[in-house]
């Protein structure tokens, strides 16, 4: 859940404080604009990524890897498939604004108001920082790799606040 997640964080922040002010960004998510409040839930994947779904030509076959069933926003799983690729510092330039620009696009044209896209691109960093907290968890200089795969989510969380929509 994104309050267990935000524990995982706050965990090692108190553990490590020097290394800390590496992940207070997203120690400081404002409550709204994580929180679910009394929105609508679904049950989503979890961990939608390209490598957890199968394809038979050019139809949907499969779902993979089912363990984090969960309830969440229903944009989730679109969100977090997106921001697993947005992430990797491999994209940089042109790549990375294409990209962008795709992820506002779908936001756009979406039937989910931005303010749940917004929640579920913060669940998303949350998660992606916890799962790397969670493989090294004693590890002081993790959070050096977190603030740097957190530093395009931020971005882009900038980029959809500032959508008209």
């Amino acid at each position: 859940s994104p309050d267990g997640q935000y524990a995982v964080l706050r965990r090692y922040a108190d553990r490590h404080p020097v290394m800390a002010r590496l992940v207070l960004p997203l120690l400081d998510i404002p409550e709204s604009e994580r929180a679910y409040g009394d929105r609508e839930l679904a049950i989503i994947h979890g961990d939608l990524q390209p490598k957890n779904y199968g394809f038979d030509g050019d139809s949907f076959s499969a779902i993979y890897d089912t363990d984090d069933l969960t309830e969440g926003l229903a944009c989730e799983d679109a969100c977090y498939a997106f921001t697993e690729r947005a992430r990797r510092a491999e994209l940089s330039g042109e790549k990375r604004r294409r990209l962008t620009g795709l992820f506002l696009r779908m936001v756009e044209l979406s039937p989910w108001p931005k303010e749940e896209w917004l929640i579920a691109l913060n669940h998303a960093r949350l998660r992606i920082a916890a799962r790397r907290l969670e493989k090294r968890p004693d590890s002081l200089f993790i959070a050096f790799d977190i603030a740097r795969r957190d530093k395009p989510l931020r971005r882009l969380a900038e980029a959809l606040k500032g959508l008209p929509c």
